[in-house]
């Protein structure tokens, strides 16, 4: 099986011929795109690479997009280009204009695996920007030499505020050198601690802790790979997605020998895999945080609500039998090993749809 050349987001309108050159690249190979408006791909973070179709309302877009804080390398494709058109791309520094493009052209194979790398060599700057930041507020903690610490965190910004002005990259106009850079400590997610310990192979454990009882946790590391998690008592995937949903996390990170360290599950996937997914479940944490029932609530199913033709999704069949089980809504969360975030969708769900009720007393 092929290994797409390109992961992309594919961001504002999309006409038919557009749909299906999409399609046709995807079928190819070369493409594995993902569908945004221009509102959402501007709240996303970190580099990306975006395709925007040639439409009567894409310049507009263009624009607002390269005003926007994301970095960002974009191809502008289309059936038609004028000569207006290719000024403006020149003017808005696009990547690579596509005129009436087919799949089976192969110097889009070039052209994909050149942004390719171009993104991932960006990416993988990012991290190791996040990386030294980390490593300069622990000397500043531990009381290390301050001159020169102060010197190479003026180098760092330096070095970031260079790679930032890449002109095709671009990033947010208007502000002067050394001004609007990332903070040293005050951006630092869970996300980028986990990213940072990656990036310099480190082994020994990360602790994790936010401001609310209970959200403590831990990730343990041998050479940057994750070997065992740990947020109360979900472990593994589940603890680490847990830690996602954590306000204003605090970590600190302890040296280890590899021996020390104890191997309960080794994460495979991808580290920019996990942050994605955990940084999805945010989002959806946040849309519904207001609606989630507290912890100590106990409830149970409402057996009038069944009968011979219901129909349930596997997650929301998997909470039902769980709340059947245990009741407690923090026994339901702890012991099922679906993420928080889905669990608490679908008691939430369940409720509406009056499957559940609070158990008396």
């Amino acid at each position: 099986m092929k290994v797409p050349r390109c992961k992309v987001q594919c961001v504002g309108e999309i006409t038919p011929w557009g749909k299906q050159l999409l399609k046709d690249l995807q079928g190819e190979n070369v493409i594995e795109p993902t569908f945004q408006s221009a509102q959402e791909f501007m709240e996303g973070s970190g580099p990306a690479l975006a395709l925007i179709e040639n439409t009567p309302d894409s310049k507009a877009s263009i624009i607002r997009i390269r005003q926007s804080a994301r970095r960002f390398y974009f191809i502008w494709y289309g059936r038609v280009f004028s000569k207006e058109d290719c000024q403006f791309a020149v003017d808005v520094r696009a990547y690579a204009v596509l005129e009436h493009a087919r799949a089976e052209d192969t110097k889009l194979v070039d052209i994909f695996g050149k942004a390719a790398e171009s993104l991932e060599i960006a990416t993988q700057f990012n991290h190791l920007v996040h990386s030294l930041k980390s490593l300069l507020v622990q000397a500043e903690a531990e009381e290390a030499n301050r001159p020169l610490v102060n010197e190479v965190k003026t180098a760092v910004s330096k070095i970031e505020t260079c790679v930032f002005g890449n002109e095709l990259l671009g990033g947010k106009p208007g502000v002067p050198p050394g001004q609007g850079a990332t903070p040293f400590y005050r951006t630092q997610d869970f996300s980028d601690a986990l990213q940072t310990v990656h990036d310099l192979e480190r082994t020994g454990v990360l602790w994790v802790k936010a401001d609310l009882p209970g959200q403590e946790g831990k990730v343990e590391f041998i050479q940057g790979k994750i070997v065992s998690a740990q947020a109360g008592d979900a472990r593994g995937l589940k603890g680490i997605y847990r830690m996602f949903l954590w306000d204003q996390p605090k970590f600190q990170f302890s040296r280890r020998e590899a021996q020390d360290c104890f191997v309960e599950e080794q994460i495979t996937m991808s580290l920019q895999h996990l942050s994605k997914e955990g940084e999805d479940f945010r989002k959806r944490y946040e849309r519904i945080r207001r609606e989630i029932p507290p912890g100590e609530l106990k409830v149970e199913l409402e057996p009038s609500a069944l009968h011979a033709g219901t129909r349930l999704p596997h997650a929301e069949f998997s909470t039902l039998a769980s709340v059947v089980e245990f009741g407690r809504i923090s026994q339901v969360i702890d012991n099922n090993p679906l993420p928080d975030v889905t669990l608490f969708e679908c008691l939430i769900h369940l409720k509406k749809q009056n499957m559940l009720r609070v158990k008396a007393g």
